[in-house]
C-alpha cells in the first residue's frame, strides 16, 4: 500500500466511488462487493456511489464531473492475495495493475477513458484507486469472493472510510 500523502485541493465538493468487475466471476467481482459493502454504512451526502461493473464507458453519465473518482477494484500488483493496494493519484502507468481497467477488444475502459477526458477537457478531477489484490491464481468462475478476498473486505471497507473522513477536512490520510 502506498505511505502517506496529503490531500490536496480537499475538502472535495464531489466524490464519486466507482465499484468496477464482475460479480459472476469470482474474484473480479470484489470492487462490486467493495461498493455494496461500503454502501450498507452512511456515506457522506458528497459521495456518490455507481457500480459500474465490467462495461465501464456504458455505465457511465456523460456530464460525469467530480472533484474525485475513486475507483475500486481487484488488482494485481504482485501482493498477497487479500491485500490492499491505493494508488493516489493514479497514473497512466497503474493501467498494468488490472485488465479489466485497461477495458477489452470493443470498450474503452474506466481509467483510459477517465484519463482521456482529463487530457480533452473538461477534466475530471483526480483519480485514485483502491484496489484489492486478486493474487496468484484467482477464483475466476462462479459467483462470490475466494476466502483471502472476502476477509480483505472489512480492511478494505474501514480504509475506504478513513479515506472519505479526511477528505472531508482535507486532511492527511495514511
Amino acid at each position: 500500500m502506498n505511505g502517506g500523502a496529503s490531500i490536496k485541493g480537499g475538502p472535495f465538493r464531489r466524490i464519486w466511488l466507482l465499484g468496477l468487475g464482475n460479480p459472476w466471476a469470482g474474484d473480479d467481482g470484489v470492487g462490486l462487493a467493495l461498493l455494496g459493502q461500503v454502501c450498507r454504512g452512511e456515506l457522506p451526502s458528497r459521495v456518490t456511489p455507481l457500480a459500474v461493473g465490467s462495461a465501464p464507458t456504458a455505465a457511465l453519465p456523460e456530464d460525469l464531473q467530480a472533484d474525485w473518482f475513486i475507483l475500486l477494484d481487484g488488482v494485481q500488483a504482485g501482493l498477497a492475495a487479500g491485500q490492499l493496494c491505493w494508488r493516489d493519484p493514479l497514473q497512466p502507468s497503474d493501467l498494468a495493475l488490472t485488465r479489466w481497467l485497461a477495458g477489452g477488444s470493443h470498450q474503452l475502459g474506466v481509467l483510459p477513458w477517465l484519463l482521456l477526458r482529463q487530457r480533452l477537457g473538461p477534466p475530471v478531477g483526480r483519480l485514485s484507486l483502491l484496489g484489492v489484490e486478486l493474487g496468484d491464481n484467482p477464483r475466476r468462475n462462479g459467483e462470490g469472493l475466494s476466502p483471502a478476498l472476502a476477509a480483505a473486505l472489512p480492511a478494505a471497507c474501514a480504509r475506504l472510510a478513513e479515506i472519505l473522513r479526511q477528505a472531508e477536512g482535507g486532511g492527511a490520510y495514511a
